[in-house]
This record gives structure tokens, sequence and C-alpha cells, in this order.
């Protein structure tokens, strides 16, 4: 899990972040409109080796904070109502 924050861009774009051992997805992880600051939260499993890969559709600075690290899957609990506050 990490946080990629996006900077100084010289004009509107988007940056994309994946395993850099599989091919860049068509997906963006944070859009932005120029040089101010834009950040997001990214999911994104590491390749074998533990790197992932950044990549922004124009010139940026690109400042990421590792949040944690997570194992494979997702185990939810199913929703249910814990407070009920309707007449």
């Amino acid at each position: 899990f990490l946080n990629l924050a996006v900077v100084n861009a010289v004009g509107g774009g988007f940056a994309t972040v994946w395993p850099c051992d599989e091919p860049r997805p068509d997906t963006a992880n944070a859009n932005f409109a120029g040089a101010a600051a834009v950040s997001n939260f990214v999911a994104v499993a590491p390749d074998g080796d533990g790197e992932v890969c950044i990549w922004t559709s124009v010139e940026a600075d690109v400042v990421v904070d590792v949040l944690g690290a997570g194992r494979a899957g997702f185990d939810g609990f199913p929703p249910r109502r814990v407070l009920d506050t309707r007449s």
C-alpha cells in the first residue's frame, strides 16, 4: 500500500503504478491538472523483487510514501446494519 503524490506537473495528465514484471496497465491511479499537488492511495502488489513501477503521462515530480503491506487476497465481512436510525 502506498500514497502516490504528483507535484509540479507541466500540464494535465495521469500517473499509473503497477508491478514491474507486468505490462503497464491502461488505468490511472491519479489524475492531475497542472502543477497543483494531487495524491491518491494505491493498493498494488509488488513484483517478485518487491518493486513497483511508476509512469506519468507528462513530466512531473512524484512522491511515494509506503504505508504498509498486506497479504494476498482479501477476507472481508459481509455487510450488516450495526445501527438503524430510521423511523
